[in-house]
């Protein structure tokens, strides 16, 4: 870059000392042409005077007789003559002064012609020669031309006469003249060469431009401004040097590793444009979250880095962290349409993940892999056990394509009651793995994965069919609630798929309730209206799912046509702690009473939690209260738990349970236990029992809708 700047200053200096050059010559040039002008109008002149004189006496060679001289003098006086002809000298063909004007003995220059110097014609003798001269203007004019004309008759140099005129206006005429051209010339000259510095100037500014763009695209991120992957790892890798070579180290330095949940759905949703606009704002968060101090990175598409050396401590760098989750999971609009940023991010300390780039940079992709499989935005701390766990996924992921062929999945029912007449209305579907190696696996642990590898909609599809086959033989004609992804929204022909199963199966789709989370509306509102009034249709019931986590606008709920509204359980299980939330449960139950939608309040456990919805007039409930999911349904009035009914059905359930449990000849305490628990849960589902080892009532609807 010296070099180069050196080099430039030198062409610019050039330029300028070219310029000066070809000033000076500009001005040589105009002072000679001026002469050559003075010179062509002073040989005129005298020719003129000559042919005036051959004219007054005659003949010329009459010139040369000295009694003409006062003739000639008396001639010379007339200035419509000659105005400016102030001297003159007759030569005879040896140029010896035969006389001159004034005073016959002396020449203008002041020569007397009493001893005459012999002079050899300035040129040659035979042609008009012309001399300028400044004087001393005493005697001679200021300026003035010395012309010497030959007198030729017959080829022969008779004599000359040599004429003398004042060329001192002619000069100051030609001097202005002369002087606005050489002016004009000296200002273009210049412009020029300002013009030439100014393009040469302007070069090395877009040069070092072009320079400094090559530098910053080699360490930048042309979209989102941030360090990129490169210019980030020569950071990490001088940033963990420093770090080794303290022995006490005064921070808690961490590499963090993060990336956008459904990037690729939104990308592919809203289009490119849009998801950089997602992008630029991510960053623009994550710049505003952080200290300078503390770098940030685009790692590439949207996946981001920070390099957190601010923290002095662990809970430091927990506030910090949840600081950025809160920016980040919240719902954006761009373009005048929402969607909700969420992210999963990993945290590897330094030494406790690893000393080197290598190791930190692996383990906090380990970290946020393992906070991705919790299927929600959040973070983790990396820990060793998580490479199992990464390693238990991607063996999940594999069976989950067998699974599907070997039809190892189940579907389960939980029951949905109405609050006047205590009786069980519906059931909602939840769909649960009966892997052959790992025993029941929860949806929390399967349904992310197949979304990510895309076999969501071939499993919705599947526990659609399959709960509209088993609502079918179901004798009190309880509807049946089916959740739906956004993918299958995205991907899937749902319309088809929800026809086909109302078909195949026979069921009254009065019967049939499809739950869906308010982000599906995000995913082109209009596509999603269309297919939800197309399902209406079909006359089948639509529910929204988690009202109140979500977006809850209220322009969903007249625009879509929505039948019921699911309260969230994280409500219903703040009812009592918290008067803000006994505030919100009554403001949707009121909303949806006047707009005519039921309501149902989900994750009701205790007593209280029901006493307080029957007070509100909330319309159905759903929970452990009334039931835990099952893999059947049993026809039957729903009680709370304290009013516990046993039936042969139950005891049979009971039976099949300890016929799993009893594997050995006798009962260990643990395995008493187990029989204990797994008593009150049939009795808590009035004869049936739960999932083994759920404690959710609905755990893959927070899975299976969409994440964000």
């Amino acid at each position: 870059m010296g070099t180069k700047s050196s080099s430039q200053a030198l062409s610019i200096a050039s330029i300028l000392i070219a310029a000066l050059f070809s000033m000076s010559i500009a001005y040589q040039l105009t002072v000679h042409a001026r002469r050559q002008l003075l010179s062509q109008e002073a040989e005129k002149t005298a020719t003129q005077v000559v042919r005036q004189l051959e004219r007054e006496l005659g003949s010329i060679g009459k010139i040369f007789d000295p009694s003409q001289k006062a003739r000639l003098d008396q001639a010379l006086k007339d200035k419509n003559f000659a105005p400016n002809l102030f001297s003159y000298v007759v030569s005879d063909a040896n140029n010896e002064t035969i006389y001159a004007s004034g005073n016959n003995k002396t020449g203008p220059e002041g020569q007397t012609i009493a001893n005459p110097v012999r002079q050899k014609a300035p040129s040659g003798g035979r042609k008009i020669h012309v001399e300028l001269s400044f004087g001393n203007k005493i005697v001679l004019p200021h300026y003035f031309s010395d012309v010497y004309v030959p007198i030729v008759e017959n080829g022969a140099v008779y004599g000359s006469i040599r004429l003398y005129f004042d060329e001192t206006t002619r000069l100051a005429l030609y001097k202005r003249s002369f002087g606005f051209l050489t002016a004009g010339l000296l200002i273009i000259m210049a412009l020029g060469s300002l013009l030439a510095g100014s393009m040469i100037s302007r070069k090395i500014v877009q040069n070092q431009k072009a320079e400094n763009q090559i530098r910053y695209l080699a360490d930048y991120d042309p979209l989102t401004g941030l360090m990129n992957r490169t210019s980030f790892n020569a950071a990490l890798d001088k940033a963990v040097a420093s770090w080794s070579s303290k022995s006490d180290q005064q921070t808690y330095p961490v590499l963090m590793w993060l990336d956008l949940n459904e990037f690729k759905e939104i990308n592919d949703s809203f289009g490119h444009t849009f998801g950089d606009k997602l992008l630029k704002y991510v960053a623009k968060q994550l710049r505003e979250g952080v200290i300078k101090s503390d770098l940030v990175a685009r790692i590439g598409g949207d996946e981001f880095a920070i390099l957190c050396q601010s923290a002095k401590s662990k809970s430091e760098l927990e506030t910090l962290v949840e600081s950025l989750c809160t920016r980040l999971n919240t719902v954006v609009c761009i373009d005048d349409q929402f969607v909700r940023c969420g992210t999963c991010i990993g945290i590897a300390p330094f030494q406790e993940a690893g000393d080197t780039s290598a190791e930190l940079v692996q383990a906090a992709d380990v970290a946020m892999f393992s906070a991705k499989a919790n299927g929600q935005p959040g973070f983790k701390f990396y820990e060793p056990q998580m490479h199992e766990e990464i390693k238990v996924r991607r063996e999940l992921s594999q069976a989950l394509g067998r699974a599907v062929e070997n039809s190892e999945f189940e579907v389960y029912y939980q029951p949905q009651v109405t609050l006047d007449t205590n009786n069980v209305t519906a059931y909602e579907a939840l769909v649960r793995w009966n892997h052959p190696e790992r025993g029941v696996i929860s949806p929390d642990q399967f349904i992310p994965i197949a979304e990510e590898i895309g076999l969501i909609c071939q499993i919705g599809e599947w526990v659609l069919h399959e709960a509209c086959k088993q609502a079918v033989t179901w004798h009190n004609s309880e509807c049946i609630a089916v959740n739906l992804s956004a993918m299958q929204f995205k991907d899937g022909d749902i319309l088809n798929t929800v026809r086909s199963a109302l078909e195949q199966s026979g069921l009254d789709p009065a019967r049939l309730e499809l739950e869906i989370t308010e982000s599906v509306l995000f995913h082109d509102p209009e596509y999603v209206l269309g297919t939800l009034s197309a399902l209406k249709s079909l006359g089948v019931k639509l529910a929204m799912d988690d009202f109140g986590t979500g977006y809850s606008s209220l322009a969903h709920l007249w625009r879509f046509p929505f039948d019921k509204i699911k309260i969230d359980r994280s409500f219903v299980k703040n009812v009592g702690e918290d008067p803000k939330v006994a505030k919100i449960i009554t403001s949707i139950i009121d909303l949806g009473r006047a707009l005519d939608i039921t309501i149902t309040a989900e994750g009701v456990e205790y007593a209280q939690q029901e006493q307080f919805l029957r007070d509100r007039n909330c319309d159905l409930v759903q929970g452990y209260l009334y039931g835990h999911p099952a893999p059947s349904v049993l026809p039957q009035t729903a009680a709370p738990a304290q009013q516990v009914t046993h039936d042969t059905n139950a005891i049979s359930q009971l039976l099949e349970v300890l016929k799993k449990l009893d594997t050995a000849d006798s009962l260990t305490p643990e395995a008493g236990v187990r029989i204990l628990q797994e008593l009150v849960k049939v009795a808590n589902f009035n004869g049936q029992t739960q999932d083994p080892g759920k404690s959710d009532a609905s755990p893959e609807r927070k899975a299976v809708r969409e994440r964000g």
